[in-house]
């Protein structure tokens, strides 16, 4: 008389392809998360002194705060500034976490465009 298994079904290579297929399918998720991820999009954060200013992986207020130590001619902390650019970033110019910075429309190339609408 031969013993078979209590639960033939649930082999120890089962179990451990089972376990796998959950894990792959956990890491699918949190790959998903990640991506979707709103701090990682650019937000727009309004405009200071007439600038538009926006965010990439950092807050509006960290973003307003380093645009506006590096306008008023101190380095910020941690941030690389380049003003041809119109960009810092943390640690080096094209990580992660960085503030952009454009003129508005009233400003600049679009100052007569800008007025000429307000007109119509």
């Amino acid at each position: 008389m031969s013993t078979s298994p209590a639960h033939p079904f649930l082999t120890p290579r089962r179990l451990v392809a089972v376990a796998s297929l959950a894990a792959a399918g956990l890491l699918v998720a949190a790959l998903l998360a990640l991506l979707a991820a709103p701090a990682l999009a650019n937000t727009s954060c309004g405009t200071v002194n007439g600038v538009r200013v926006s965010a990439h992986g950092v807050s509006c207020t960290t973003a307003k705060t380093v645009y506006r130590d590096d306008q008023n001619g101190h380095k910020p902390h941690g941030w690389v500034c380049s003003a041809s650019l119109r960009q810092c970033s943390k640690g080096h110019l094209g990580s992660g976490e960085s503030v952009f910075w454009a003129p508005s429309q009233s400003q600049g190339q679009g100052q007569g465009q800008g007025q000429g609408q307000q007109q119509q």
